[in-house]
C-alpha cells in the first residue's frame, strides 16, 4: 500500500499507509505530512503538544464528531507549490473544526473549510489565554457561527492570508472587549455574508481592530459595528488613518472616514456630483462639487482651496461609453497625469476606455478610487505609451466582468502591479497586455478564470516577457465560436518568453495558441517538449505536468565563413539531440554528408540547411567556396574579386580557380565593363575588328 502521511521527528521520516496509525505517532514537537487525500473519524483528540500539521497540497477531512482541541500549540501549513491543501469538516455535524483551549492556533497556508450546522471553523469561545496568528492561508465555509468566533480573553494576530467566501454567517466575530484583534501585511477578510447579507468582521460594542504595522495595498478588510463609530486602535509609529483605504463599510450605509488619527464608521450623506477637470498643466484631476458645470466647459474651479483653470466635464461615474466616445477625446493628448483630489472619492460604474490614446499619460494614481462596483476596464489604458509604472493594488476588480484590452499598447510600461486583482467573474481578457513590449515579468498567479471566455492575442506582442506565471488560469470555458473567442496567437511574439508556470486548470489549448518555438522542459527532468508537443498533450496530463516549464534555444548550426574548393569542413550543430537531415541548395557547389561535413567543389555561395528528423525544425546558414588562388582574406584583391563574381561581372578561369595575376585581354575588359552596367542589348555596329 501507498503510505497516505509521514511523521517528521527532527530528521527522521517514517511514512504510514494508515491516516489513524499516522495520528497516533503524531507526538509533541513532530509534523503530521499528508501525502495523500485522507479521511479521519471518530470522536474529540486532546491535542496537548506543539505539534505540525502539513497539508502538502492534500485534504484532510473529518466525519462524525471529530474536532481538534488545541491545549498547547498548533501549527498548520501547506508546503505544496500548488497550495491546495484542505482542512475540512462535514456539514453533518455541529461542532467547529478547531476549538482553542488554553492554547495556540498558527495558520501558515492552506485552506481551513467548515460547513457544520451550530459551530465556527475556529473556536474560542469559552477558553482563556489562547491565541490565533493567521500568516496566510483562507478560512471559508457555511459554519453557521462564521470564521472564527472570539467571546474570551484571548488574541487574533492577522498578518496574511483570507477569510472570505463564507456565506452563512459573518467571518469574524469578536465579541469580548479585552481580546485583542491585531492586524497588519496582506490580510484580507471580505466577501462573506450573513443571510443574504454582507457581514466580514463583527465588532461587539466597544470592540477595535489594532493595526500592529504596515497594512500593504492589497490589504482589504470589511468592517461591521454593534454601534458604528471608532474601530481603530494606534500603536506607536503606526497612524490608523494612513491606512483608510484598506477598511470597507459592510453596510451600504456607513462609509470609512477619518476621525483624527483613527477611522470611524460614519453615516453616509448623498455625495456632490463627481467632475473631472483638465487643467490648462495636463492634470486630470477627479473631484466632487455642489455646484453645476456645464459639460466640456472651460471653467475656473476651486479644489480644497486652490483654482484650477481648465475643461470640466460631468457624469464622471456613471459614463458607460465606448472607449473612443469620450468626452474628453479630442483633448486626450494633452492628459499627462491622472488622480483624485485629496479627500474625495469616485465611484465608477465602469472605466471602459477612459485614458483610450492619451498618449501623454506619464502617471495615475489608483488611490480614491472605489471600483468595488466596477464591471469594466476594457481598454482603460489602451495606446498609454508614455506610461512606465503602474500601481493597481488599490483598485477593486472582485465584479469586473471585462478587462480585454486593458494595457493594450502601453509600449513604456515596464512595471505594473496588479497582485490585488481579483478575476473570478471576469468574461473576456482576450488582449490585455497585448504590445505591452517593455514588461519582462508577469505574475499573473492570482488569476482565477472560472468564468473567461477569451483569451485572444492576451499576450500578443510581448517581445520582453521572460517569464509568466498562469498557473491558476482556468482554459475550459473559453469559446470556439469565433477568433475573439478562441486562444488565437495567445503567445504571439512572445520571443523572449523562457519561463512559463501552468497549472492543472489549463484543460483546454488550441492549436493557435502555441509557446514560442524551442524545446520546453519541466521541473521533472524526464519531461522535455517541443512547443507542438507540449500544446497537444498538456491538457490531458494537466495535473501532472503542472510547474514551471522552461525554453532552451531550437537548435542551431555553427556559422561557417569560408571553405576552400576542394577541401572539406565539419558543420557543427547545438541544441538538439534528435537525428539531423542535411540539405544542399546546389550540389554542384558543395554537398554535405550525413554526418555534417561539407565537401565543397567550385567556387559560389551555396545554402546548407540542417533539420530535425522529429520535429521538423530547421535552420539554414549560407556557405562561400573559396577560389583555391584567392583563398587569403588578407590578400589586396580578396574583397574585389568576390564582389565582381558575386554581381556576375567575373566567373574565374574555372570552377576552382580565378588566375588573379594573369593578365585582362581588352576583350575581357569590355565584357566587365559590359555585364557591370546590366548586359544592355547593343545599340549599331562593332567597328572593332579585333573586338
Amino acid at each position: 500500500m501507498e503510505a497516505v502521511a509521514s511523521i517528521t521527528n527532527g530528521s527522521t521520516v517514517t511514512n504510514y499507509t494508515d491516516i489513524n496509525s499516522a495520528m497516533s505517532a503524531w507526538t509533541e514537537g513532530t509534523t503530521l505530512t499528508l501525502l495523500q487525500d485522507v479521511t479521519v473519524t471518530g470522536g474529540d483528540r486532546e491535542h496537548i503538544y506543539t505539534n505540525t500539521l502539513d497539508l502538502n497540497g492534500h485534504q484532510f477531512a473529518t466525519t462524525g464528531d471529530y474536532e481538534i482541541l488545541c491545549r498547547a500549540t498548533l501549527t498548520i501549513k501547506d508546503s505544496s507549490q500548488s497550495e491546495t491543501g484542505l482542512f475540512t469538516v462535514n456539514a453533518q455535524r455541529s461542532g467547529s473544526l478547531i476549538w482553542a483551549h488554553n492554547g495556540n492556533l498558527i495558520l501558515e497556508g492552506g485552506t481551513l473549510s467548515n460547513d457544520a450546522t451550530s459551530a465556527p471553523v475556529v473556536d474560542f469561545w469559552s477558553a482563556d489565554d489562547c491565541s490565533f496568528t493567521m500568516n496566510g492561508g483562507k478560512i471559508t465555509g457555511t459554519a453557521s457561527h462564521g470564521a472564527i468566533r472570539f467571546n474570551s480573553n484571548c488574541s487574533f494576530t492577522m498578518t496574511g492570508g483570507e477569510i472570505s467566501g463564507l456565506t452563512d454567517t459573518n467571518g469574524l466575530f469578536t465579541g469580548s472587549t479585552s481580546a485583542p484583534f491585531t492586524v497588519s501585511g496582506t490580510a484580507k477578510i471580505q466577501n462573506n455574508v450573513r443571510n443574504g447579507v454582507t457581514e466580514n468582521v463583527y465588532l461587539a460594542s466597544g470592540k477595535v481592530i489594532t493595526i500592529g504595522a504596515a497594512l500593504d495595498p492589497s490589504a482589504s478588510i470589511g468592517v461591521t459595528m454593534a454601534n458604528p463609530g471608532i474601530f481603530t486602535a494606534s500603536v506607536a509609529g503606526i497612524v490608523s488613518k494612513d491606512y483608510i483605504s484598506n477598511f470597507t463599510s459592510d453596510d451600504s450605509d456607513y462609509s470609512v472616514s477619518a476621525d483624527g488619527n483613527e477611522l470611524t464608521l460614519t453615516v453616509i450623506e448623498e455625495e456632490p456630483e463627481a467632475y473631472a477637470i483638465l487643467t490648462d498643466e495636463g492634470d486630470f484631476i477627479f473631484f466632487r462639487s455642489s455646484d453645476y458645470y456645464e459639460d466640456g466647459s472651460y471653467q475656473t474651479v476651486t479644489i480644497n482651496d486652490d483654482e484650477y483653470d481648465g475643461y470640466v466635464y460631468g457624469n464622471i461615474e456613471s459614463l458607460n461609453l465606448d472607449a473612443w466616445n469620450m468626452p474628453w477625446h479630442e483633448r486626450r493628448e494633452q492628459i499627462k497625469r491622472a488622480y483624485v483630489a485629496e479627500g474625495y472619492t469616485i465611484h465608477p460604474d465602469d472605466m471602459v476606455g477612459w485614458f483610450y490614446d492619451c498618449s501623454s499619460l506619464e502617471s495615475f494614481d489608483a488611490s480614491g478610487f472605489d471600483t468595488s462596483v466596477t464591471d469594466g476596464f476594457s481598454f482603460l489604458f489602451d495606446g498609454c505609451s508614455s506610461l512606465t509604472e503602474l500601481d493597481l493594488r488599490q483598485f477593486d476588480t472582485s465584479n469586473a466582468e471585462y478587462i480585454n484590452c486593458m494595457f493594450i499598447n502601453c509600449s513604456s510600461l515596464s512595471s505594473l502591479d496588479i497582485s490585488s486583482f481579483r478575476t473570478d467573474k471576469v468574461l473576456q481578457m482576450n488582449g490585455m497586455f497585448m504590445g505591452c513590449s517593455s514588461l519582462t515579468s508577469l505574475d499573473l498567479s492570482h488569476f482565477k478564470t472560472p468564468c473567461t471566455t477569451s483569451m485572444y492575442r492576451m499576450f500578443d506582442g510581448c517581445t520582453s516577457l521572460a517569464n509568466l506565471d498562469i498557473s491558476n488560469f482556468d482554459t475550459s470555458h473559453i469559446l470556439d465560436e469565433d477568433v475573439i473567442g478562441r486562444m488565437t496567437e495567445m503567445f504571439r511574439m512572445c520571443s523572449s518568453l523562457t519561463e512559463v508556470v501552468l497549472g492543472p486548470g489549463f484543460t483546454l489549448w488550441r492549436e493557435d495558441a502555441m509557446l514560442p518555438i524551442g524545446h520546453w522542459s519541466h521541473e521533472d527532468p524526464d519531461l522535455l517538449k517541443t512547443e507542438t508537443e507540449l500544446q497537444q498533450q498538456y491538457p490531458d496530463n494537466a495535473q501532472e505536468w503542472s510547474g514551471k516549464w522552461t525554453r532552451t534555444d531550437i537548435f542551431s548550426i555553427d556559422p561557417l565563413e569560408y571553405v576552400v574548393a576542394g577541401e572539406t569542413a565539419q558543420l557543427t550543430v547545438h541544441n538538439s539531440t534528435q537525428t539531423i537531415r542535411w540539405s544542399t541548395s546546389d550540389p554542384s557547389i558543395a554537398e554535405v554528408s550525413n554526418n555534417a561535413i561539407i565537401f565543397a567543389h567550385k567556387a559560389g555561395i551555396v545554402t546548407i540547411t540542417a533539420t530535425e528528423q522529429n520535429t521538423g525544425y530547421t535552420d539554414s546558414i549560407e556557405v562561400r567556396v573559396l577560389f583555391t588562388d584567392v583563398a587569403e582574406s588578407s590578400k589586396y584583391f580578396f574583397d574585389p574579386v568576390y564582389w565582381a563574381f558575386d554581381n556576375g561581372i567575373t566567373t574565374g578561369t574555372s570552377g576552382t580557380k580565378f588566375s588573379p595575376n594573369d593578365n585582362c585581354t581588352r576583350g575581357q575588359v569590355v565584357t566587365f565593363l559590359w555585364r557591370a552596367v546590366g548586359c544592355p542589348e547593343p545599340e549599331g555596329s562593332n567597328p572593332f575588328s579585333d573586338v
